[in-house]
């Protein structure tokens, strides 16, 4: 009965139809603990994973951690297989809400389970530490552990997706350390990737990061063409590009001021900080909103 109670909730899941999967899920839940006389680990995990999927998307952030923290308790008790990558998967999750320092600990305990040979789990954990001191801006240590994600990578013949991605990240990295040789080779390989697949997204950020990098070496006039690349790439690809288009133009005014180009980029500025303060308003409004909601 439960198990059938829980496959309807995959259903419902798989139709977007959240509350309804969550009140199923809840219920296979329940019976599957009142049957004390055998052990549902296996599908208690399963569940909890299920429901942490759930609460996400339902944007109950606190109640998705509750759930997948839950199911790594239960692998850990049944000495499961899965715990591997339900640490990673906590590690992301964490990752998404901001809670560095609590998936810096999941992605560290994943990498002392043994693996199998030509794993490339232990490189994606190297790559999610990397991302997360990238975004404290502790770019020293995220160059450190996205080198060695790299190495692991290339030594296993991971798929280029992995190599591709820390790429990405190194570049990001290393524009944080100012280092512009670097940014620029790591930049450029991912960017070729990304081009061929029209990964709008990746290649206009790319672009931002090379432009960045052309300010820095003083190539003024090349920085402001990869940074209107960019610009024009977001605007054209994306619905909600603004957030990223003021940081453009903050830049690009700050380079036309650097040129003497003084009332231009200070237009440029005006305007970008304009509609920074209106797209502030607009997230906190929305935030409000929804703890009324």
């Amino acid at each position: 009965f439960p198990v059938t109670i829980h496959e309807l909730s995959k259903f419902e899941y798989d139709r977007q139809n959240y509350k309804d999967a969550l009140s199923m899920c809840l219920v296979a839940k329940q019976l599957y603990e009142e049957d004390q006389a055998n052990s549902h680990v296996k599908a208690l995990i399963d569940i909890c994973e299920g429901l942490s999927s759930i609460y996400e998307n339902l944007e109950q952030c606190e109640a998705a951690e509750k759930a997948l923290e839950e199911a790594v308790e239960l692998a850990r008790v049944e000495d499961s297989d899965f715990l591997g990558d339900l640490l990673r998967t906590l590690g992301r999750l964490r990752f998404g809400h901001e809670k560095y320092d609590g998936s810096i600990e999941a992605h560290s305990e994943a990498m002392m389970l043994p693996i199998q040979p030509e794993d490339s789990s232990r490189g994606i954990d190297y790559l999610n530490i990397g991302m997360v001191y990238e975004r404290k801006s502790e770019y020293a240590d995220a160059v450190r552990y996205e080198l060695q994600a790299m190495q692991i990578f290339e030594e296993e013949g991971s798929a280029p997706y992995w190599i591709v991605n820390t790429h990405a990240e190194l570049s990001a990295a290393y524009l944080g350390l100012k280092d512009a040789d670097s940014t620029l080779f790591h930049a450029k390989k991912a960017l070729d990737w990304f081009e061929m697949e029209d990964n709008y997204p990746k290649v206009w950020i790319l672009k931002y990061y090379i432009g960045v990098t052309n300010r820095i070496k003083g190539d003024l006039d090349s920085a402001l063409d990869w940074l209107r690349e960019a610009r024009d790439l977001a605007k054209e690809h994306s619905k909600n590009y603004q957030s990223f288009g003021v940081e453009v133009d903050k830049e690009a005014g700050e380079i036309l001021i650097m040129q003497g180009k003084v009332e231009r980029g200070q237009e440029l500025i005006r305007r970008s900080e304009s509609v920074r303060e209106l797209l502030k308003s607009k997230s906190e409004k929305e935030a409000e909103d929804e703890k009324h909601s």
